[in-house]
């Protein structure tokens, strides 16, 4: 199983979107770090992550201020699947494959 990172530098901010593991059986977790993690507690929709399959359907989503997030994918078909988050400072996604 591998953690795959992405290195993100968007003026002066700088960020690290983590997801792990890959491939996954379970759970994926879902990890930002950086500057970024300065998030105002009155925006609860400040992120907004989700997950989607390879024909684009969305599986999973949620809005929140957290910068980790655990998705369970018990249930999922398995195959190729795509981590999204929606930040601010831009939209960021990430390939993940789900295997059982």
């Amino acid at each position: 199983m591998d953690t795959v990172k992405n290195h993100y530098s968007r003026g002066c901010s700088f960020f690290v979107f983590t997801v792990y593991p890959n491939p996954a059986s379970e759970a994926i977790h879902v990890r930002m770090e950086g500057e970024s993690r300065k998030v105002p507690t009155d925006n609860p929709g400040y992120y907004t992550k989700g997950m989607h399959d390879e024909n684009g359907n969305p599986v999973w989503e949620k809005e929140t201020d957290s910068q980790e997030e655990h998705i369970p994918t018990t249930g999922w078909k398995e195959g190729i699947y795509h981590v999204r988050l929606h930040h601010p400072e831009g939209n960021f996604a990430q390939k993940v494959i789900v295997r059982h």
